[in-house]
């Protein structure tokens, strides 16, 4: 059936309007509040009837008193009628013309609509923006179970037997579901797979985690085996439900057919079919899913090379943490490095030398500290014996008071006697008096004098013997480029500095070490140079290498999972294949008995049982 023209002489908004229809594709487009929505309101109600009072919303009552209802011109099985819907008790009154404008019985429009009532016209044929924008969220198989049960309007049977099915199955599998078995199982499995993954580096725990992963994917298969056969229970119900309202047709009308069609073979028959046909379309959909899924999972050669060297891959994902803790802590190392150098370049450049010898040992520490000790007492006794003789010398050129007291008195009594030869020997006298002392101090001096040599060249002896040893011991401590004054006071620097190069060479040692290892893993790493580089940076190696053997493990993680899709829907079209043949055999059996040739000699047959029915009950009504 297909509408021409829309003739609207009063309903909502629209007053004495005409529409002519494309028979091909007629697209009504405008704005909001255009009347789109009550353009199709009105072609459902000349269809099926107005709305009655109890809905007075979908009426759509003329605003301005024009007359209520219209015409539509329709064409079906290639003859023009004029369906005029004007208002009425129960539904309006409806008068059916053909292309003539001869009369034509309401029931006319029964047999044009067969089995759709309103509901189901609304169901199928009728759509709003939201329910478009639901189909694009549906997928094929979900829009095609839609659509089953969409027909399946008037069986509450049926209905209900659906729904406990889809309660089977929600308690099995929900897509977005925690509680249902399948997908706590599902998730178990994502938790195992994750812990092999952890754990691939414990050999042996992770052969055990192996097995659980199998047991568990053998029940994830069961699990899904049972939901196929649910979902194939469900879908087997949703199309004895589509065909329910012509099995009742059937099952009302009889045959005068020379073949005798019961309803019990006509439904059988049909059932075959549309059973045959969702088994077709089903084969289909599986064996294009499966064309995808052998599409997309073609392994690259990046791919297929790691599969080929998983175990060499395996072993420098276990070294590459190890790896990247030493990289870190050789960095870590060289910042310490050049601070333990600048350290050095200080100590060098405070005694404006190049290079530093060995800290004497403390024995020699000791013997420094004594020898020193010994010049600082031996210098001491040399400068007190020196400072008295000083004293002495000017002491001694003194002369003392009771030589000039003799002197005096020669003096005073030389001129209080007048004889000369008095005179002269006390002018004798006077003369020793004044100079004997004199003599006598020099002579004690000499004495002296002599004595403090001997004692000073005595001590010098001793100083320059201590002063020898100084020399010896900076000789054989290799410290002649540093003053004596210091040789105590850079023993402090001398061990710092040995310290640093202890620890440098320390440092050193591990950084050849840390070398020696990441030349290992460069090595071990040849075997794939066309894939990855080996003459970056280490850190850099370290994590191209760690990001590579991760995007190919989430790859092979993805072949694998695509692998068991790919199995499972082999397995889904084997069993398709299966039924299917059956469902032909039980076919080939019926027509056999039935003595049909084959679906277009059953259709013939079957419209002549019709026919036939309908004759009858024209008769009947005569």
């Amino acid at each position: 059936m297909k509408i021409q023209q829309i003739q609207i002489d009063g309903f909502g908004k629209w007053q004495d309007q005409s529409f002519d229809i494309d028979s091909n594709l007629q697209i009504v487009y405008g704005q909001n509040e255009a009347g789109k929505t009550t353009l199709n309101h009105f072609i459902t109600s000349v269809l099926f009837g107005f709305a009655n009072g109890h809905q007075q919303y979908q009426q759509y009552l003329p605003k301005n008193g024009a007359a209520y209802g219209g015409q539509l011109t329709i064409n079906a099985d290639d003859q023009v009628y004029r369906l005029q819907r004007t208002k009425g008790k129960n539904g309006g009154t409806l008068k059916i013309t053909d292309e003539q404008g001869q009369p034509v019985s309401t029931e006319q429009l029964t047999q044009i609509l067969g089995p759709i009532d309103q509901e189901l016209y609304a169901a199928i044929f009728n759509f709003s923006q939201t329910d478009l924008n639901m189909i694009f969220n549906l997928s094929r198989e979900d829009l095609l179970t839609h659509l089953q049960r969409v027909g399946a309007v008037g069986s509450s049977q049926w209905l209900g037997l659906i729904k406990e099915h889809d309660k089977t199955a929600d308690e099995i599998y929900k897509p977005k579901g925690r509680k249902p078995a399948l997908n706590i199982r599902l998730k178990e499995y994502e938790q195992l797979t994750q812990q092999v993954h952890q754990a691939a580096g414990q050999y042996d725990h992770y052969q055990d985690l192996l097995v659980q992963v199998g047991e568990q994917a053998d029940e994830l298969r069961k699990r899904q085996q049972k939901l196929t056969e649910v979902q194939a229970k469900l879908e087997h119900v949703q199309e004895l439900n589509r065909l329910m309202p012509t099995f009742m047709k059937l099952k009302s009308a009889t045959t005068t057919k020379q073949v005798a069609l019961t309803n019990g073979d006509v439904t059988q028959i049909q059932q075959l079919q549309a059973d045959l046909a969702e088994t077709a379309s089903q084969r289909d959909q599986r064996q294009t899913q499966l064309e995808a899924v052998q599409q997309s999972n073609q392994l690259t050669g990046q791919q297929q090379f790691y599969f080929d060297h998983l175990n060499q891959f395996s072993e420098l994902a276990q070294l590459i943490p190890r790896l990247s803790l030493k990289v870190e802590q050789q960095a870590k190392q060289n910042e310490q490095l050049d601070t333990w150098t600048n350290a050095q370049q200080q100590i060098l450049t405070r005694y404006g030398v190049d290079r530093l010898p060995q800290a004497p040992a403390d024995n020699q520490i000791e013997l420094l500290e004594q020898l020193q000790d010994q010049q600082k007492e031996i210098q001491t006794k040399l400068e007190n014996i020196e400072q008295p003789q000083t004293r002495t010398q000017t002491t001694n050129t003194k002369t003392p008071w009771w030589s000039w007291a003799i002197a005096a008195v020669c003096l005073v009594i030389m001129f209080m006697v007048p004889n000369v030869i008095v005179k002269v020997i006390l002018g004798i006298i006077l003369l020793g008096s004044i100079t004997s002392p004199i003599w006598l101090k020099q002579s004690q001096q000499q004495v002296d004098n002599s004595k403090q040599q001997a004692e000073t060249q005595s001590i010098q002896s001793k100083l320059d013997a201590v002063a020898n040893q100084l020399a010896d011991w900076g000789r054989d401590n290799q410290m002649d480029q540093f003053d004596q004054s210091q040789w105590l006071s850079v023993q402090g620097d001398l061990r710092r500095f040995s310290d640093l190069e202890q620890q440098i060479e320390l440092v050193n040692n591990e950084k050849a070490e840390i070398n020696r290892q990441l030349l290992d893993f460069k090595q071990k790493l040849e075997f794939a140079h066309d894939w990855i580089s080996t003459s970056d940076q280490s850190e850099i190696l370290i994590s191209r290498v760690e990001q590579f053997i991760q995007e190919q493990q989430n790859a092979k993680e993805t072949w694998q999972k695509q692998q068991q899709k790919y199995e499972i829907l082999t397995k889904q079209l084997q069993e398709i294949k299966q039924r299917q043949g059956e469902k032909e055999q039980q076919k080939a059996a019926i027509y056999a008995r039935l003595q049909i040739n084959n679906d277009a000699d059953f259709k013939t047959t079957y419209q002549q049982s019709l026919q036939a029915t309908v004759n009858q009950e024209k008769k009947l009504r005569r």
